[in-house]
C-alpha cells in the first residue's frame, strides 16, 4: 500500500487514484488489513513518508489533491481515526508545501463536511482546527462562502460557530449565513437541562 500511494503522488490521473481507492476499500473487509490501511494512511498525512508533494512535478496537477480528497471519504465512517486525520491536515500536511493549504480547506469542503453522516462534534472539530489557520480566511471565503447554506445541519451550525471568533473579518455573505443560522436555532423551553445540547452553548 505504502508503494502505491508513493507512485499515485506522482499524478492526478483519476484513473490512477480510482485503483487506489479499489484497493484501500477492497482491503477493508479484512480487520487486520483495514487496520493497516488507517496507519499507513494516517502516516502519509502526518509526513512520515515525506511531503505528499516532494517529489519532481511532472504535471500540470499534483497527486496530493487527489490524496486528500481519499482520505475525506476514507474517514466519513471510520469514527476511530477521525479526529487524529483531521489534525494531520491541518497541522503537518498544512506545513509541506505552500500550496496545500488551500488544497486541504477544498477537500474537506468537497469530501467531508457534505457528508450527511457526520455527528456536529466531528464536524466542530473540522471546524476548530480549520478557524485556527486565520491565514487562510480570504481563501476560505472567496472559495466557499456560497456553499455554506447548502452543508447538512451539523456542518452549518458547526460552521456558523466557529466563524463567531472571527466575525469580524467576514464577508457580508458570511454574516448573512451566520444571521440564517442563529434565526434557525429552536427556542429555548426554559429549562436548563436543555442547554446541554445547545450548539452554541459552550
Amino acid at each position: 500500500v505504502r508503494g502505491m500511494i508513493s507512485s499515485a503522488l506522482h499524478t492526478a490521473d483519476g484513473k490512477v487514484w480510482r485503483v487506489v481507492q479499489k484497493v484501500i476499500d477492497r482491503r477493508e473487509a479484512w480487520p487486520r488489513l483495514a487496520k493497516e490501511n488507517a496507519a499507513m494512511l494516517l502516516a502519509f498525512a502526518q509526513g512520515a513518508h515525506g511531503s505528499i508533494r516532494a517529489t519532481p512535478h511532472t504535471g500540470f496537477f499534483w497527486g496530493s489533491r487527489d490524496f486528500l480528497y481519499l482520505v475525506c471519504r476514507y474517514i466519513r465512517a471510520r469514527p476511530e481515526i477521525f479526529d487524529p486525520m483531521v489534525t494531520a491536515m491541518f497541522e503537518e500536511v498544512y506545513s509541506m508545501d505552500p500550496e496545500l493549504p488551500a488544497e486541504v480547506i477544498d477537500a474537506v469542503f468537497k469530501e467531508l463536511l457534505v457528508h450527511e453522516g457526520l455527528t456536529f462534534n466531528q464536524c466542530e472539530h473540522v471546524i476548530d482546527k480549520l478557524m485556527q489557520r486565520g491565514e487562510q480566511m480570504e481563501y476560505l471565503f472567496h472559495e466557499w462562502s456560497g456553499v455554506f447554506p447548502a452543508l447538512p445541519a451539523a456542518a452549518r451550525q458547526a460552521l456558523a460557530k466557529g466563524l463567531l471568533p472571527s466575525i469580524g473579518r467576514c464577508p457580508h455573505a458570511a454574516l448573512d449565513f451566520v444571521l440564517k443560522e442563529l434565526d434557525a436555532l429552536p427556542q429555548p423551553e426554559g429549562h436548563e437541562s436543555a442547554l446541554a445540547s445547545h450548539p452554541f452553548a459552550s
